[in-house]
């Protein structure tokens, strides 16, 4: 997740800091949800649960079906046609889309 999609999803909930700051190291910094715990002093479930909950607020602002996973790429921009080929096709298959 990009530091600006957190920032989007965090805001929208009612997270403490901790909590918020530890989700960012999982979902932004890539760290383990046992070290975020240990670098602000929270459980690890308490990582856990704030972290599923940045990730179904991130969901629900990106538009997807809740068994679906919002992911961002870096492509390079001769392929940027291909991915959202790729989305379309997923959408169309679930029948959130029409061709």
């Amino acid at each position: 997740m990009t530091p600006t999609e957190f920032a989007a999803a965090a805001d929208q909930t009612r997270l403490r800091e901790k909590r918020r700051e530890a989700a960012r190291l999982v979902l932004v910094g890539g760290h383990s949800m046992a070290a975020a715990g240990r670098a602000v002093a929270i459980s690890r479930q308490a990582v856990h649960e704030a972290v599923a909950r940045i990730e179904r607020v991130h969901q629900g602002l990106a538009g997807a079906p809740r068994d679906w996973c919002v992911v961002t790429v870096c492509v390079p921009a001769g392929d940027v046609d291909a991915v959202r080929n790729i989305e379309r096709a997923a959408l169309i298959d679930a029948g959130l889309r029409q061709t």
